[in-house]
């Protein structure tokens, strides 16, 4: 008995620290509402202008433009599509919500989205595992990443590299949505 009370209410905690978040438990599995994740960041789509860089370092003007592909189940970020072209692609994966960086390095690290730290402004992400990384614990990679919904038309990306097993740079990106004109809004 004792132990049907404590499963009724941890499942009555979770709906409770979730349901100011902005993304909801799904009741008749216990997961999080991996489909809203990615509606939101569909709203993404388009053209964003700003600056960025390595915290610490020079900033430059950056584009980033987002997309939604492959019939509407990924969300693909291009940064500096005139350039290098790095590129994030957001997708379900189960009952999971994950993104791989396609890195200009050559690898390809796989971050997971925390959901214990996720609400409808602010989406943090943390490596789980690459291809083409050799060894993790010891080769520079993406190791964390966290996109903040500032509003409607801005937003700010953060992310973290890791090279033998500790951080060793972070970059800071704010972008503005630039409207069908050209301009930003």
């Amino acid at each position: 008995m004792n132990r049907q009370v404590l499963i009724i209410a941890t499942m009555i905690l979770l709906v409770l620290c979730w349901s100011g978040s902005g993304f909801e438990l799904k009741a008749e599995q216990n997961v999080l509402d991996t489909d809203a994740i990615l509606e939101r960041l569909k709203q993404l789509e388009g053209t964003w202008i700003g600056e960025g860089g390595s915290l610490g370092g020079d900033s430059s003007s950056v584009v980033h433009e987002f997309r939604v592909v492959a019939g509407e189940s990924v969300v693909m970020e291009i940064m500096d599509p005139d350039g290098e072209r790095e590129i994030n692609m957001y997708h379900v994966n189960g009952n999971d919500f994950v993104m791989t960086h396609y890195c200009g390095g050559g690898s390809q690290p796989r971050l997971k989205l925390e959901y214990t730290r996720a609400s409808s402004e602010s989406m943090p992400f943390v490596f789980f595992d690459a291809t083409n990384l050799e060894n993790p614990a010891v080769d520079r990679h993406i190791h964390a990443g966290k996109i903040v919904f500032v509003d409607t038309n801005h937003l700010e990306s953060w992310w973290t590299v890791y090279k033998e097993g500790k951080e060793v740079a972070k970059s800071r990106f704010t972008l503005e949505r630039m409207t069908n004109w050209g301009h930003p809004d």
